[in-house]
């Protein structure tokens, strides 16, 4: 499976990049939701990239996020 990467944090984008690669996906990092290209799935870490934004690329969005950022985990997408 081709998946587009957005995570901007360093060394969080390297474990999620690993992490995806070792269970066989093909994997491309990008900076935000209008560079990706060519995807399967978005994977994106929600303290960064805009929920909008993501439902906009028409694919199927995988959101993660650090389980100590309670904004995230009781923050809604848009519908669609």
């Amino acid at each position: 499976m081709r998946i587009a990467a957005i995570v901007g944090e360093l060394m969080f984008a390297s474990r999620v990049q690993g992490i995806l690669e070792r269970a066989g996906h093909d994997v491309t990092l990008v900076s935000a939701p209008e560079a990706v290209v060519d995807a399967d799935v978005v994977v994106a870490d929600l303290m960064e990239a805009d929920a909008a934004a993501l439902v906009a690329t028409g694919l199927p969005v995988l959101g993660i996020f650090n389980h100590t950022f309670r904004t995230c985990a009781t923050r809604r997408s848009p519908p669609g």
